[in-house]
């Protein structure tokens, strides 16, 4: 095994047992030599490429330390972009017909970082139909395997794994969306791109995996068409059309009676969700036309004078003296959103013991001090002569 092959003929297995190998350094002189053999060839047969994924999949299983095998994965995913569309093709297939042959032999400590390669394959592929401007044509082979051969297969073909299932599905609209943000795909290639999930849910007849594939997949469609955001990547999906879809699988025959209430409820769904932001945009005016102007309320303010408390005024017959701080239950007891908060000493009531009078004039210079103690009222003479915690409490209900 010291050797790594760099050319074989069809059918030969040397790449497998060098990927497969125990040797780091062997595995990745097979490596490189794969990717430059790949990258020559115009198409592989389905042995070979089967081969050669049973050596992958032991190549990735060999990988330690998650930044080695993030790095892995990302050169595993990345060599889809680089071959041609047909050798593409294969790999991509090969490669989710050996997890879903090999998932059920994945322990619980691996199982983390397959899921890893799951989603850079996911997204490697949305990413080679972004780069060939989302060519309608191209997405539906691709598509058609992973609704055919992975998602539901039919007749005595290998049933995926439920947990392949569901990872799919987790990470289908996220890849998607991530994908689209530079260049958003055609209505005719997202309706491809969906399409897939809507045969799933026809073909499911467990609650926890409908409700697994619907959160996913379809509450993730409309949380992005009813996102304020205007870089909505999903916003030329036809919805229209898509509720027929949903509607034609859940009136297909043989389809359970639980599949078909789910589908028929998001047929109804996406009807209705195309008129959505329409109506949010419609009670967002009607709001701020109820809503008063600000200027206005201001002016009300400025010529109704706020209600006078206990101790707002103090003034004599004998002196201009005049308290300037007047308490107002729209200054203390209201925030409009938006504004910055009022200060404690405005926003909160008296304490239980005030560190000053709430009667304390601020025109102190101004004042002498016998004009301010000769204009007291009876009445606030009185408030002083009590104890701090009676003239707290005749403070605060005061303030209530």
């Amino acid at each position: 095994m010291g050797t790594v092959p760099t050319a074989t003929t069809e059918g030969d297995s040397k790449f497998a047992r060098a990927l497969g190998s125990v040797s780091w350094r062997t595995r990745e002189q097979a490596l490189s030599g794969l990717i430059a053999w790949l990258q020559k060839r115009k198409t592989v047969t389905d042995l070979d490429m089967m081969k050669i994924w049973k050596g992958l999949f032991y190549c990735f299983w060999h990988s330690d330390k998650q930044h080695i095998q993030a790095e892995l994965a990302n050169r595993l995913s990345g060599i889809l972009l680089e071959l041609k569309p047909v050798v593409a093709l294969m790999y991509f297939e090969m490669f989710l017909k050996t997890m879903q042959r090999e998932w059920f032999g994945i322990d619980r400590l691996r199982l983390d970082k397959f899921m890893t390669l799951v989603r850079r394959f996911i997204h490697a592929m949305f990413a080679l139909l972004r780069d060939s401007d989302w060519d309608a044509e191209l997405a539906e082979h691709y598509i058609e395997f992973v609704r055919d051969e992975i998602l539901v297969p039919s007749g005595s073909r290998t049933r995926t794994p439920a947990g392949l299932v569901y990872h799919l599905a987790d990470v289908w609209i996220p890849e998607l969306q991530a994908a689209a943000v530079s260049k958003r795909p055609s209505p005719a290639t997202l309706h491809v791109l969906v399409m897939p999930f809507c045969r799933l849910l026809a073909a499911l007849d467990r609650p926890m995996a409908l409700a697994r594939v619907r959160e996913s997949v379809f509450d993730a469609i409309v949380e992005d068409m009813e996102s304020p955001s205007t870089r909505k990547t999903l916003r030329d999906l036809d919805m229209r059309k898509l509720a027929a879809q949903l509607f034609d699988q859940g009136a297909a025959e043989g389809v359970k009676a639980r599949s078909r209430d789910v589908l028929y409820d998001l047929s109804k769904l996406f009807e209705t969700v195309e008129y959505l932001p329409r109506k949010r945009a419609r009670r967002m005016l009607a709001a701020q036309a109820r809503s008063p102007d600000p200027e206005s309320e201001e002016d009300v303010a400025a010529v109704k004078p706020p209600p006078k408390l206990l101790g707002s005024t103090i003034s004599d017959a004998g002196s201009s003296a005049r308290k300037s701080v007047q308490f107002s239950l729209k200054k203390n007891l209201y925030h409009k959103v938006g504004e910055p908060v009022p200060p404690p000493a405005v926003r909160t009531p008296p304490a239980a013991k005030p560190k000053g009078s709430a009667l304390k004039v601020q025109d102190n210079a101004s004042t002498p001090a016998g004009a301010r103690v000769s204009s007291l009222k009876p009445r606030a003479l009185a408030l002083q002569s009590r104890s701090p915690k009676k003239v707290a409490r005749g403070a605060a209900a005061a303030f209530f």
